[in-house]
């Protein structure tokens, strides 16, 4: 244990020399929470409401769920890089060290995360906020926003993991990345509350891995938190951290029959 909290404490303090390239990337974050709401606001007006959203609702939503993009996958390095380590062959070495693989790349992806909320997602929301208002927030929520915020974390995580360890059978995790990024755009609720959404897509992605890491922890900072935004990431957090450890192992085999 010692060891992982190490790495997790190295990661979130190495960080701090990119402090440029973070101060960059939340203004570009910036930029692109002002056009949502801007569209947004402007589509629905002062009086119309869609599904419970109007402008007000709207404009709160999409400044936190800008804000917790730096809690996604994609404010994390792509693949944690695995790709270059089995390229190289230094996954071998990697494999080797008494320690978890996964558990590695666990304490690795939590000191991103860590450092992203803190220094990222904070500032974006309470910018984002200032011109947008912040809603009214029941405090006997806030067990269950820590809780749904640690589900979108982990959640995560673990699809920047699989996007990682997909290089084990591929050359490339390129169209890993790219499936996963249109994945989480349409149906985690960043672009839009996710009742929204036509059709059949609407149902499916409310019960749907992706939608914990957006809608639902927004959902409760909105004072709208239901048993199914707990239920179904709960249920996703372990039923995909089964998976990660089985493919996990699946790739440490494929490794020493090629003779890694």
């Amino acid at each position: 244990m010692q060891f992982y909290l190490m790495l997790f404490r190295k990661t979130y303090v190495r960080n701090f020399q990119y402090r440029m390239a973070a101060m960059a990337n939340n203004l570009g974050s910036l930029v692109f929470g002002f056009m949502y709401i801007a569209i947004w606001q402007g589509t629905l007006g002062p009086e119309r409401h869609v599904l419970g959203f109007g402008q007000d609702e709207m404009g709160w939503y999409m400044a936190f769920v800008q804000g917790i993009f730096f809690l996604s996958f994609m404010a994390l390095p792509r693949g944690f890089e695995i790709e270059e380590s089995v390229r190289t062959g230094s996954i071998s070495l990697q494999m080797m060290r008494p320690v978890s693989f996964y558990g590695y790349y666990l304490a690795h992806g939590f000191g991103y995360h860590a450092y992203n909320f803190l220094f990222r997602s904070i500032p974006v929301y309470l910018i984002l906020s200032l011109f947008v208002g912040f809603p009214s927030f029941d405090m006997a929520n806030l067990p269950l926003l820590v809780l749904s915020l640690l589900f979108s974390a982990y959640l995560g995580f673990l699809s920047n993991y699989f996007v990682g360890v997909v290089a084990f059978w591929t050359n490339s995790t390129r169209w890993a990345f790219l499936v996963m990024y249109t994945l989480i755009n349409t149906f985690s609720g960043f672009l839009v509350p996710l009742p929204i959404l036509p059709g059949f897509l609407a149902p499916l992605s409310l019960v749907s891995p992706f939608a914990g890491m957006n809608y639902y922890p927004a959902m409760v900072l909105l004072g709208r938190p239901t048993l199914l935004g707990v239920l179904v990431p709960l249920f996703w957090c372990v039923a995909l951290t089964i998976v990660a450890l089985r493919v996990t192992q699946a790739a440490r085999r494929k490794l020493e029959v090629q003779g890694g």
